[in-house]
């Protein structure tokens, strides 16, 4: 069984209290350890989470970033879970947003 080459800098992140001028988003920064290429397959979300990513590919030593926003449709507490699929490993990496 191989060890995963593509390090998560967070899997979690608390937006404290959000005001109307509070930012709404998060960045995770993925890096590359291995010696060859990997991928960001797929990310699968609840529809309060929007994201965008730098790239689809990383190179080895190499990072790329995955903005998570939150657009939560009522006020008060939330909790979403986000999978992020690579191509390094068989499961997915849970990033949880509060």
């Amino acid at each position: 069984m191989s060890q995963a080459q593509v390090v998560f800098d967070k899997v979690k992140h608390d937006f404290g209290d959000l005001e109307s001028y509070s930012p709404r988003y998060v960045d995770i920064v993925l890096s590359n350890t291995g010696d060859k290429q990997e991928w960001l397959l797929s990310v699968k979300k609840p529809l309060e989470v929007v994201y965008i990513n730098s790239k689809q590919f990383i190179e080895k030593d190499s990072s790329i970033i995955v903005r998570l926003q939150v657009n939560p449709r009522k006020k008060g507490r939330f909790s979403y879970q986000v999978q992020i699929f690579t191509s390094d490993r068989d499961e997915a990496v849970n990033v949880k947003l509060t």
